[in-house]
């Protein structure tokens, strides 16, 4: 059981200080495999799906209703078609999709875990360009915290009759969501745990406010209104 953050903190951190003196003396294929059981990922496989469900989402209710949907919905994500990808703990470990680097084989008073993603397709009209989490440990594990940073967040509609009165040219609608969760629970810019706005960088020319919303019952809605 996963716990709060700091119960996550404390497993991960207690699993990787147990295994990093075995590393060294193993292949990249039992590292992988080592590494899979010392940190408690599903199914004992190092892959960043399995990293998505056991890093980010604490399995209290600390985290709100939407950032284990929103998790869940980029693991399963990942699970269709790998991305490229990278586990890091600066310093320490470096994890690929084809490599395992142990840098050290004793942990430093306070690291972090850091999972990086490539482009992922949610769906028809829905990509992310890329995903990072971390898990900041610091030596007190009651202050540890997960950083999630979504950026490129694109909704591309089709052109129809509508559509082109409403955004001449096609509709494309592109943000980034930021997302902490901590001992205080889920804050996201933009809104709270349980939906937000997500602040938009690209809309097309002529719509006033145009906005995407996450929630937990309808995970991405579109508002959009002429200027």
């Amino acid at each position: 059981m996963n716990g709060t953050v700091a119960d996550l903190a404390k497993q991960l951190r207690t699993g990787l200080a147990e295994v990093l003196p075995q590393l060294v003396a193993l292949d990249v294929t039992q590292r992988r495999a080592k590494l899979a059981e010392a940190l408690g990922l599903p199914g004992a496989r190092l892959t960043p799906s399995a990293l998505l469900s056991r890093v980010g989402v604490p399995e209290s209710d600390q985290a709100g209703d939407l950032w284990p949907k929103l998790l869940a919905l980029l693991a399963d994500a990942v699970g269709g078609a790998v991305p490229s990808w990278n586990l890091t703990v600066p310093d320490v470990l470096v994890v690929t999709a084809n490599d395992v680097q142990v840098l050290r084989d004793t942990l430093p008073p306070e690291i972090s875990f850091s999972v990086h993603l490539g482009t992922l397709q949610l769906a028809d009209v829905l990509r992310v360009r890329d995903t990072d989490l971390a898990l900041a440990v610091p030596s007190d594990p009651t202050g540890s915290a997960l950083q999630l940073s979504v950026r490129g967040l694109r909704l591309s509609l089709p052109t129809d009759e509508l559509l082109t009165l409403l955004a001449p040219g096609g509709l494309a609608l592109e943000g980034d969501v930021q997302g902490r969760l901590d001992v205080q629970g889920g804050h996201f810019q933009g809104g709270r745990r349980n939906g937000l706005a997500v602040p938009l960088q690209i809309a097309p020319p002529g719509l006033r406010a145009p906005a995407l919303y996450l929630a937990r019952s309808s995970l991405l809605r579109s508002e959009l209104s002429r200027g």
